[in-house]
Formats: structure tokens, sequence, C-alpha cells
């Protein structure tokens, strides 16, 4: 019943905005190095009108489960496991909601703007997730007469984040830490970080070398029975769990 509700409530990203997912070791690596994450699903809230508590209740699911040592499968995207934690959510907290977008900002945060032409103004663009329409959001008033210069790329990357990345979604994710806190409260799990609470939900599968060995595609001259090949997968099963998924990684 959870699992219906879940997958229900909420949607699957992959934080780098790909319509279609790859094939071979992509696939892979998204599965097994838990690169796929469920964020809230906010068009919900268009047919359902106790949508609110749906999510309440999985908060509560999800505290029921970490009490009980229960793992659940289903890995929650960073935004929402750190406001689990109370922790404050920083610019750098985009890179789990879309990197192209993180990527971008680093690149204005990170370098001087006074001789380039036009970076754009205080306004940005959301794609809607059923009709597939850019929204378009000013991200303050007049935001779209307002430059971004050197003195004001701070104040554009903190608005959105909280216009475009938490205020669509904060009171779901509100609803669903409510729910979670009536069994466990915050006080219990302060000392983890984002990662930690995450092991502890969704437990440590580590990396299947045997899948990954059958969704590897050779190019001539080399194939699965190639003594290299066969070498290489004796040092990849010998490799420490962090190595291999970071070595998976890329390798995709």
């Amino acid at each position: 019943l959870f699992l219906f509700f879940f997958f229900f409530f909420f949607q699957a990203e992959d934080g780098i905005r790909d319509v279609e997912r790859s094939r071979g070791l992509g696939d892979v690596y998204k599965r097994q190095t838990k690169e796929m994450a469920y964020t809230i699903d906010s068009s919900c809230k268009k047919y359902h009108k106790d949508y609110l508590d749906y999510y309440y209740f999985c908060g509560q699911v999800i505290a029921k489960a970490l009490y009980e040592k229960i793992t659940i499968k289903a890995y929650l995207n960073k935004l929402i496991l750190k406001t689990i934690l109370g922790i404050n959510l920083v610019i750098d907290d985009i890179k789990y909601c879309d990197t192209e977008v993180y990527n971008s900002l680093q690149f204005i945060l990170n370098n001087p703007l006074a001789d380039m032409t036009s970076i754009g103004t205080f306004v940005s663009y959301k794609k809607d997730s059923e009709s597939g329409i850019e929204n378009f959001i000013e991200l303050k008033e007049n935001g779209r007469n307002i430059e971004i210069v050197d003195g004001n790329k701070h104040e554009f990357a903190s608005l959105l984040l909280n216009k475009v990345f938490i205020a669509p979604i904060e009171e779901e994710v509100n609803s669903l830490v409510k729910g979670f806190a009536t069994l466990l409260s915050k006080s219990l799990i302060s000392v983890l970080d984002e990662d930690e609470l995450e092991l502890f939900i969704c437990g440590d599968e580590g990396i299947d070398i045997k899948d990954w060995q059958e969704n590897t595609v050779y190019e001539k001259p080399y194939h699965k029975d190639h003594p290299v090949i066969k070498r290489f997968w004796e040092m990849v099963e010998k490799m420490p769990t962090n190595d291999c998924e970071n070595f998976l990684q890329f390798c995709t």
C-alpha cells in the first residue's frame, strides 16, 4: 500500500533533466549508485484535495520503517532528506535538482561578469511536468528588467533556490517532515547528515558486478573472454565499494 502511495505522489528524477534514460552502463549506474532519486510530484495537488495528508502519511511510514530497521528502496532527493534533518538548504544543493542549472549558476558566481554580454535577468523558466510548457517565474518584483551583474548575482542565486526549487514543493515537504516527526523526533537523528540518513532508510546495496558485466558493450578487438577484459573484471571485483562506485560513475 505504501509503495502505491509513494510512487503515485513522488516522481523520479536523475538530476540531469534526461527525457530518456541512457542504456547499458548508464542504467546500471543510475540504479546502483542511487543517482536516481525521488522528489515531490507537485501536480498531485490538482487531483487530490487531501494530498498533504498523503505526504504526512508517507513521512510516518518512512519514520516507522527507520525505527523498525526496515529498508525502503526508494531514494529521496537530498533536499527532502536535509529538510527532515533540519539542515538549512544552500545554493550548492541545487545540484541535487538540476545539474544544468547548477553548473550555469556556478559559472556566474565564480567568474566576473563585467566584461561579458548580458547574462540574463531575475527570471527563470520551469517546465510543467505534465504539459511540457515552460512557465515564466519572476524572482523578484520587476525582475525581468533587472540585469544579473556582479553586485547582485548572489542575490539572484539565493532567489533562484527559494523560488524555483523550494517554494513550489514547500507545503508537501513540510507535511512529510511533520509526519516523520510524529514517530522520530529531530533530536534522535540530528547526528546524521543527509547521506547517512539515506543509508539508514535505503540500506547499502553496493555494486552488482555481474549486472555491470552483462551490460557492458566491448569494441573490437576486445570481448568478454579476452584476457585483458578478464583481468580487468578481476581488478574491479577487488575494489572497495566506494572506489567501485566512483569508477562506474567515471565510466558512464
